[in-house]
């Protein structure tokens, strides 16, 4: 066999094994039960917004801004546009927020009233008041009403219905493409939808239901989890945490790399709230797929005030380049690398005031739902303080 056509591949069979084969680079794949997977063709990308007011669009927008912008800092890579590397699909849920934040308008009913309706369980007293006086702090607030909703009613019946239109979707682009290497990148509230909506559809279970895809089956070959709170909304849902659900790389899962992102200032992964954080000793992975197919990266650069914004998680160094590596082949020289690195925006000033913040959260005491959502509108707030210096 020619060299100058062929070389050396490294491939992981279903779940862990690896084998190196001597291959044409145009045959380049891997292999699992299902079938062949041809890492030659181009990769899909499946993307779930957080909380606030998002459309699918407006978040694939978001997304391809950030990575275009952080290629466009390094010589040589300007003129490479995101969004031809890969098939970007969006799935977007907060429509079905949407139509539960104008009925709320319409009928000029409350936050209180929703959780009575279609949360079961919250008759306690003290959680109802501390509820009503969050609603009427909120105000005209429409940043903070939006976001604090979100979360609300992802834990009403609400999000069983967002579970199912998600996974529904999801499971169509999987079908439609599995023999092409399928990544996914969740943000904020859009790490739980997916956490739950994955967990949902994957089964280890030697025979799973018509609706289910088994884990050996339909590998995800990348999993980018931005501002993780799975673990804490699954605490307030009740369903499987990510601790004890297949959504993780391994052979009791279908992930082939799992990226678990946080911000060192990111309120909602913050230890109070139960961020979900392993230490490679809860027996969540074995030692050895923790240390290979599970890499966590903690960010510590402040490119603007919102320390929860996706385009910052994206933009920042200690990410971009292990993300465009996972689609195409990013390796700028050192010099350029170094220089590039070196533009993205680092605001000293507003670190430390948002440290000072951050650090007075850390102490506070969040064991139920009406903390967490008190402090989102202390988050808002503050957010809202520094725009408007």
């Amino acid at each position: 066999m020619d060299n100058t056509e062929s070389g050396n591949y490294i491939y992981r069979l279903s779940k862990g094994i690896i084998f190196c084969a001597y291959l044409p680079r145009y045959f380049s794949i891997f292999y699992f039960n299902k079938g062949l997977i041809n890492m030659s063709e181009k990769p899909i990308l499946i993307l779930f917004h957080g909380m606030g007011v998002h459309t699918a669009d407006s978040f694939k927008k978001e997304v391809v801004s950030a990575a275009n912008n952080a290629l466009g800092r390094y010589e040589g890579y300007g003129n490479i546009k995101f969004e031809d590397k890969v098939d970007i699909v969006s799935i977007g849920y907060d429509k079905h927020f949407e139509q539960i934040r104008q009925q709320l308008a319409d009928n000029a009913s409350g936050i209180t009233d929703v959780l009575k309706a279609k949360l079961p369980g919250v008759s306690d007293p003290s959680i109802i008041q501390d509820l009503l006086d969050l609603e009427s702090s909120l105000g005209d607030d429409k940043f903070a009403y939006t976001h604090i909703l979100d979360v609300v009613l992802y834990m009403t019946e609400v999000g069983q219905y967002v579970r199912a239109q998600v996974s529904e979707e999801i499971v169509k682009v999987i079908h439609n493409n599995h023999h092409r290497p399928i990544h996914v990148l969740c943000h904020s509230l859009g790490t739980a939808v997916a956490h739950d909506a994955f967990n949902q559809i994957y089964t280890n279970d030697n025979s799973p239901l018509p609706a289910q895809l088994h884990t050996l089956s339909f590998p995800i070959t990348s999993y980018w989890a931005f501002a993780n709170v799975s673990r804490l909304v699954t605490s307030f849902t009740g369903l499987p945490s990510p601790f004890d659900s297949v959504v993780k790389p391994g052979h009791q899962g279908f992930i082939s790399m799992f990226y678990n992102i946080r911000h060192v200032l990111d309120p909602f992964t913050l230890k109070p709230f139960k961020r979900f954080d392993p230490n490679g000793k809860k027996n969540w992975l074995t030692p050895d797929t923790f240390k290979y197919d599970y890499k966590p990266i903690v960010t510590t650069k402040v490119s603007r005030k919102n320390t929860h914004d996706i385009a910052g998680y994206i933009e920042d160094p200690d990410v971009c380049h292990d993300f465009f590596n996972t689609f195409f082949d990013f390796y700028p020289p050192e010099e350029i690398k170094k220089a590039g690195d070196n533009q993205f925006k680092n605001i000293q000033g507003d670190y430390l005031k948002i440290k000072e913040y951050v650090e007075k959260l850390e102490q506070l005491d969040l064991e139920g739902i009406t903390e967490f959502i008190g402090m989102m509108k202390s988050f808002t707030d503050y957010i809202k303080e520094l725009k408007d210096e």
